[in-house]
């Protein structure tokens, strides 16, 4: 399997998911795949990349534990990106009816492969 395979099975899985991106905490995207030529997911990679910094450190100070999720809704799509460790993130990006909760599902059930691919 693909990196692309599982961003993409990401996508297809989540009722009204447009977009996946497997990205580095530097903002570097390993992969992307994307459906909605309205997102440029390497602008929100970057972005969210320097969310996640922020609220790690906030979590740091705040001394409740580590970041796992951050979800960022907005009135055209909704962007939920999933912590693999410390070093990577998963998103995917829904318009606004799309199932977060699905998301979350999904994201259970890919993020233990995207573990053992990224630090094994």
């Amino acid at each position: 399997m693909e990196f692309r395979d599982v961003l993409k099975g990401l996508v297809d899985n989540v009722a009204g998911a447009v977009a996946a991106s497997l990205v580095g905490m530097d903002g570097i995207g390993i992969d992307v795949y994307n459906t909605y030529p309205e997102l440029d997911p390497t602008v929100a990679d970057v972005e969210f990349a320097t969310m996640l910094k922020a609220a790690t450190r906030a979590a740091d100070n705040l001394e409740v534990g580590e970041v796992d999720e951050l979800i960022l809704q907005m009135k055209g799509i909704i962007i939920i990106a999933k912590m693999i460790g410390p070093e990577y993130y998963v998103s995917v990006s829904l318009l606004p009816k799309g199932s977060i909760g699905r998301a979350r599902v999904e994201f259970r059930k890919v993020i233990p492969w995207l573990m053992n691919e990224l630090y094994i």
